[in-house]
C-alpha cells in the first residue's frame, strides 16, 4: 500500500512568528511546508505553518507543538487508556528531557542516583525470589506430606519464574571464527582499539534488520550480532559506524547491562508473558472451571505486581540508558565518522523500507550487492521528507518500554556538534572482501528473505 505523504521542501518559503533557528529540524531554516499545505492551519505557540506526514496528526516543524500527542493504539502499553496516556507523557518527558541535556552537553558519566536505586531495587527482587524458594522448599519438606504443601507449592514455582536469566546467544545466530571471516575480525578489532573498548568474545551474523551486542551467560561473555539485511545495506563507513555503536554497549555504562540489573529487565517481561492466560475455551465440569478461575485470579494479581516492578524499574533506568544510549552514538560518530553516523540512522530509520527491498530481491535471486545500493536510493529519495520523518520518529519512538531514544533526537543531537572524521577508514575493496567472506551466511539469508 502506497503511503500518503503531504508535499514539503527543504527551502525556506515563509516564516510567521519568530523562532530560535536551533528549534528547526535538522536540514530545515525555518517553515519547511508548502503555502498550500500550510493555510489549513497553523502553530498555537509561534504561528508557523502546520506539517505532517503519512496521514498523521500535523505539528509544528519549528517549535515542535503537537509532536506530544497521544495515540491510543499506538501507545497502548497497559490498555487502560487513562494509565497510557499517563505512561507517554512521562516518556516524552523523560525523552525530551534527556535530549535538551544532550544538547546543552553530555555529562560526565551516569546518574550515581539511577545506579544505586535500579541496583537497589534488582537486589531487593533477586532476594524477595530467593525467599520465597527457601521459604516454599522449606514448606514442602517439612513434615511431608502436610498442608503446608498447598502454601510451599506456589512459593517454589514463583521463584522458579522469577529466576534470573542471565541471556543466551540466540539459536539462529550463526557464530564466525577468526578463520572464518578474518578480515571481519580485523576490522572489529581496529574499531575497538581506536574507541578504547573491549573486544566480543563472540561475532556472529543472522537474518534480521538489526544488529546488537550483550554479555551473555554468568561468565558475562562479549556478544556482537550483525544482522545481514543491515549489514548488507551499509556503505563502508556505515559499517565501521555500527560496529562503533554496538562496541560502545560494553563502555558506555548503561545501567540496564549490569550483573545484578540485566537479569531483572531479561526475566520481568518474559514472567509477565508466561503469566497471561490463553483465550481457550474452558471445560472439564465444574471443578475445573473453579479451578480455571483461581488460576486466572492469581496469574493476574501475580502478572500485575511483576508489570509494576517492571515499569518501575524501567521508569528508574529510563534517563539513564538513554544517556548510554547516545554515548553509544558518540562513539559511532567517532569511529565511522559523523557523516556515516548520520547516515546509517538514516537506514535504521527506514527499516521498513530497506527490509522490504532486501526481501524484493531476495526474492528475484538477486545476488547481495544490490542491497547497498537500493538502500541508497531509497534514503537519497526520503531525504526531502527526512527532516519531517525524524521529527515524526519523536512522537512514534517514544516509550517507557523502547531500548532507544528517538532516532529524530539522535540524528539531531549528531548533526548539531561539531563533525569528526573517521578513526577508522574501511574502502569499498576492504569492504567486498568481508561480503566475500559472509557468502555462505549472506545465501543462508536470502532463502530466509525470499520464503518470508
Amino acid at each position: 500500500m502506497r503511503r500518503h505523504v503531504s508535499t514539503v521542501t527543504p527551502a525556506c518559503v515563509g516564516r510567521t512568528g519568530d523562532v530560535p533557528p536551533d528549534r528547526a529540524p535538522v536540514g530545515y531554516s525555518a517553515v519547511s511546508v508548502l503555502p498550500e499545505f500550510a493555510a489549513a492551519t497553523a502553530c498555537h505557540r509561534c504561528s508557523t505553518p502546520m506539517a505532517g506526514l503519512f496521514a498523521e496528526p500535523a505539528w509544528c516543524p519549528v517549535c515542535e507543538w503537537g509532536l506530544e500527542r497521544f495515540d491510543g493504539e499506538r501507545h497502548r502499553a497497559v490498555g487502560w487508556k487513562w494509565l497510557d496516556r499517563r505512561l507517554y507523557a512521562l516518556a516524552y518527558r523523560i525523552a525530551r528531557g534527556e535530549f535538551e541535556r544532550q544538547q546543552a552537553g553530555p555529562p560526565a558519566g551516569g546518574a550515581t542516583g539511577t545506579r544505586i536505586a535500579v541496583t537497589a531495587v534488582a537486589v531487593a527482587l533477586h532476594l524477595a525470589v530467593l525467599a520465597c524458594l527457601i521459604v516454599g522448599v522449606w514448606l514442602c519438606v517439612n513434615d511431608f506430606p502436610s498442608r503446608t504443601l498447598i502454601a510451599g507449592i506456589p512459593l517454589v514455582l514463583i521463584a522458579i519464574l522469577l529466576r534470573p536469566r542471565f541471556g543466551r546467544l540466540p539459536s539462529d545466530v550463526t557464530v564466525l571464527r577468526r578463520r572464518d571471516a578474518p578480515a571481519l575480525h580485523d576490522l572489529v578489532h581496529r574499531v575497538a582499539a581506536a574507541l578504547g573498548t573491549p573486544v566480543p568474545h563472540v561475532i556472529g551474523v543472522d537474518g534480521e534488520h538489526n544488529a546488537f551486542a550483550a554479555a551473555v551467560g554468568l561468565r558475562r561473555r562479549r556478544v556482537l550480532v550483525l544482522g545481514l539485511p543491515l549489514w548488507g545495506s551499509l556503505g563502508p563507513q556505515e559499517r565501521v559506524a555500527l560496529i562503533g555503536h554496538e562496541l560502545g554497549h560494553f563502555v558506555n555504562g548503561d545501567v540496564r547491562r549490569g550483573l545484578l540489573t540485566q537479569p531483572v529487565y531479561r526475566t520481568l517481561p518474559i514472567v509477565r508473558l508466561l503469566l497471561t492466560p490463553s483465550r481457550g475455551a474452558g471445560g472439564g465440569g465444574i471443578a475445573a472451571m473453579i479451578g480455571n478461575a483461581v488460576f486466572r485470579l492469581f496469574s493476574a494479581v501475580l502478572r500485575a505486581v511483576v508489570f509494576a516492578a517492571e515499569l518501575a524499574l524501567l521508569w528508574l533506568a529510563e534517563r539513564d540508558g538513554q544517556r548510554a544510549e547516545y554515548h553509544a552514538d558518540g562513539l559511532a560518530a567517532r569511529a565511522g565518522g559523523t557523516a556515516a553516523g548520520v547516515s546509517m540512522m538514516g537506514n535504521l530509520l527506514l527499516a521498513e523500507e530497506v527490509l522490504l527491498s532486501v526481501e524484493r530481491a531476495a526474492r528475484r535471486g538477486d545476488p547481495m550487492s544490490v542491497w547497498q545500493p537500493a538502500a541508497a536510493r531509497l534514503v537519497a529519495d526520503a531525504m526531502p521528507t527526512m527532516p519531517l520523518r525524524h521529527q515524526l520518529s519523536v512522537r512514534s519512538e517514544v516509550s517507557l518500554f523502547a531500548s532507544h531514544p528517538p532516532s529524530g533526537f539522535r540524528v539531531r543531537l549528531l548533526a548539531g556538534r561539531p563533525p569528526v572524521p573517521p578513526a577508522v577508514a574501511l574502502d569499498a575493496d576492504a569492504s567486498a572482501a568481508i561480503d566475500a567472506e559472509l557468502a555462505e551466511p549472506y545465501k543462508k539469508c536470502s532463502r530466509g528473505l525470499a520464503n518470508r
